[in-house]
């Protein structure tokens, strides 16, 4: 399928549906601009849209089915089939190609941690928001929004338990929670477990490094055995005291613990004549607590001021050994790393318009010791600062969201430093056109690189890598536009969408020969651009009993190095079928991965996956069953292919643990004397970066 094939796809379903509706309606439907409106469609009533467009995005009403179906809001993700977002309900994941940016997971406006999103009461959802194109206070690199809306409680009680088992693999994940409400107050408390251990792991790597002399050295291995394990707890105790009129305030106290305690790999290596048994050994291990205050001031009837703050420590370790024609490469790093962040913003809602302004902080401090071959110590000082303002309003028809920021971002560690200033405006339009909405943005962004890519440190991995840092990389300015055109009638949504992406000099992988090693590194080069035509199609075969989605995506990418340039095109797509039959509901999913090729790394960022579940709903019980990775007896979890002058590198990584992966899925909530009203709360700015260079 290619863009022609998309536009008559979805200038086809319109028209067929068109024709549906004056045949088959006594009553024409408009999108509805609030879930209230009622439309008579032979003698059915249909009260408002289950999508409606705003200047935002869309916001999406879940059907009785959807919510009655879903037993955490990972399922209803799922059940809604958003454009564009993979979501994995087993393994309590959602994401979306890394050319969108990061997906970002809201409740009431909050960033939502994995805890939140299994103990969501569908009961209390009132609809799901999907924001592209995020405006300018939603921070750095965030692509995509996705924001449940729902009430709060405000009296009784709720607990229950989210357990996930694999039974065709040693891997679990766990959630227990409590929720109690009195008068004001209300107490919270999760935790979470998770545990894997594949033996399954394998991978293939075949390596050309061309030397200086003009001569080629080739490298090829392939995995005996592996082990990886790990564990994953996760505690947090919050208490909130909230007037919805007046105040809201809420505090949180969170631990996070991580460990990989012995993860190996032992390879067969073959070099020229020379066969040799290597390993690689790593251990992973990190703790990390924080405090967040949030408060929310109304200062009348249209005004009001949020504010949060958030404290976290990182305390981390991690160790490498590596075994290989006779040498031993090893190293390991304690790494410690402390942050503050805090944003305040205050919202005035005019006529005709709204006016929002705000500013964010970040500062930290993060400090690495290296031991081993590698010995040495690492201080970084991070320091940004974002002010931003935003108008929102209507004129007539045509809605509007005008957005301006200025960001300064300081970095420093020994003696390299930078001070970067950066102007980032935002337009976004929208018009709504009968059943049709046009939509418009072009906006100004920034994405400042990972605290390990700035690192001082320079670690040699094998006998020809050596994996450095570099700390003079400054931030990447880009400039994002986008156009999508949507119809919707009471069955069929579809919507072609068209993103360029320009981003100016961009950090880009750059491989250097140096005294027969090769140094891989970072460094800001010419310029990555991207081209994406999608193409989203969502239709009610039966309303409220059986959905078909259909997704296509046409990316074509364009790198231009100092020294290189590659173009690539690549098809990606994903279908999904979802059926309700009384308490059962089916769901169908697959798609091909998504391919791409960023600098010189062609590779496939999620590996095709699929997937069938049921599940049985009744009352406050649920449980699935799911199968994934249908079909593979030795499922592919990554591949890609290294295209630069020097060195040559195609890598493939399976999994066998994951080929025909079965999972049970059980879900129950017992409450009592719940009452619910909406409350808003806007954000929340964890850290979770510990600046270390593996």
């Amino acid at each position: 399928m290619n863009c022609k094939t998309s536009l008559f796809l979805f200038l086809f379903l319109c028209m067929a549906e068109a024709v549906c509706s004056q045949t088959k309606s006594t009553a024409t439907f408009q999108p509805a601009d609030s879930i209230d409106r009622q439309i008579t469609l032979d003698g059915v009533e249909v009260r408002g849209a289950k999508i409606v467009n705003t200047i935002k995005g869309q916001n999406i009403y879940p059907t009785a089915n959807q919510l009655r179906h879903s037993s955490d809001g990972y399922a209803l993700l799922a059940r809604l089939a958003l454009p564009g977002i993979m979501v994995k309900p087993q393994e309590h994941t959602v994401s979306v190609p890394d050319v969108y940016g990061a997906v970002q997971l809201r409740i009431n406006d909050v960033i939502a941690t994995e805890q939140d999103l299994l103990a969501i009461d569908m009961k209390s959802v009132k609809y799901v928001e999907y924001i592209k194109n995020p405006g300018v206070r939603y921070g750095d690199g965030v692509g995509i929004v996705i924001n449940f809306v729902v009430k709060r409680a405000v009296s009784g009680y709720a607990c229950g338990v989210n357990l996930t088992q694999f039974v065709t693999a040693k891997s679990g994940n766990h959630n227990v929670y409590g929720r109690w409400n009195f008068g004001k107050s209300e107490l919270d408390v999760d935790y979470t477990a998770k545990h894997n251990h594949f033996n399954g792991y394998n991978e293939k790597n075949s390596t050309d490094y061309l030397l200086a002399d003009g001569t080629n050295y080739h490298k090829e291995s392939n995995t005996i055995s592996s082990s990886m394990s790990a564990t994953t707890n996760n505690v947090r105790l919050r208490y909130s005291l909230a007037d919805s009129s007046r105040y809201v305030f809420q505090s949180t106290l969170q631990g996070f613990f991580e460990n990989s305690p012995h993860d190996r790999i032992i390879n067969k290596l073959f070099v020229a004549d020379k066969t040799d048994e290597t390993y690689k050994l790593t251990h992973d291990r990190t703790s990390s607590p924080s405090i967040d205050l949030y408060s929310h001031v109304s200062l009348g009837a249209h005004e009001n001021i949020t504010a949060n703050l958030v404290g976290t420590r990182i305390d981390s370790r991690y160790a490498y050994r590596c075994s290989e024609l006779g040498k031993v490469y090893s190293y390991s790093v304690d790494g410690m790393a402390h942050s503050l962040s805090g944003e305040a913003v205050y919202e005035n809602s005019l006529k005709p318009f709204t006016f929002s302004s705000g500013v964010q902080y970040f500062q930290k401090y993060a400090e690495n010791v290296y031991l081993g071959d590698v010995a040495t110590t690492t201080r970084e000082h991070i320091s940004n600062v974002y002010f931003f303002s935003q108008l929102a309003g209507k004129l007539s028809r045509l809605r509007y969201q005008l957005g301006l920021g200025f960001s300064r971002q300081y970095y420093s560690q020994s003696a390299h430093h930078y001070n970067q200033w950066m102007f980032r405006p935002k337009l976004l339009l929208s018009y709504p056109l009968g059943n049709f909405n046009f939509r418009y943005t072009a906006d100004f962004t920034q994405n400042p690189s990972r605290v390990a890519q700035l690192s001082d440190v320079a670690i040699q991995t094998d006998e020809m890598t050596i994996n450095a840092g570099n700390p003079n990389l400054k931030t990447v300015k880009r400039i994002e536009q986008t156009f999508d055109a949507s119809y919707q009638s009471p069955r069929l949504y579809s919507a072609i969408v068209m993103f360029y992406r320009s981003n100016m000099r961009p950090n880009m992988e750059e491989i250097i020969r140096e005294q027969g090693k090769f140094v891989f590194t970072q460094s800001n080069q010419r310029r990555i651009n991207v081209l994406v035509v999608s193409d989203d199609t969502r239709y009610d075969i039966i309303p409220d009993k059986l959905s078909l989605r259909l997704y296509g995506c046409l990316l074509r990418c364009f790198n231009y190095g100092n020294d290189y340039k590659h173009h690539f095109s690549s098809f990606n797509f994903s279908a999904d079928l979802t059926a309700y039959l009384g308490s059962f509901s089916l769901t169908a999913y697959a798609d091909n991965g998504w391919r791409f090729l960023e600098g010189e790394h062609k590779g496939c960022q999620a590996a095709p996956y699929s997937y069938l579940s049921a599940t049985y709903n009744k009352g406050a019980f649920s449980v699935s069953l799911t199968a994934s990775y249908l079909f593979s007896g030795n499922t592919l979890r990554d591949h890609s292919e290294l295209l630069n002058r020097y060195v040559h590198s195609r890598f493939e990584a399976h999994n066998s643990d994951y080929a025909n992966l079965v999972s049970l899925d059980f879900a129950f909530r017992l409450d009592g004397g719940r009452k619910y009203q909406r409350i808003n709360r806007r954000m929340n700015n964890q850290d979770n970066d510990s600046g270390i260079l593996k």
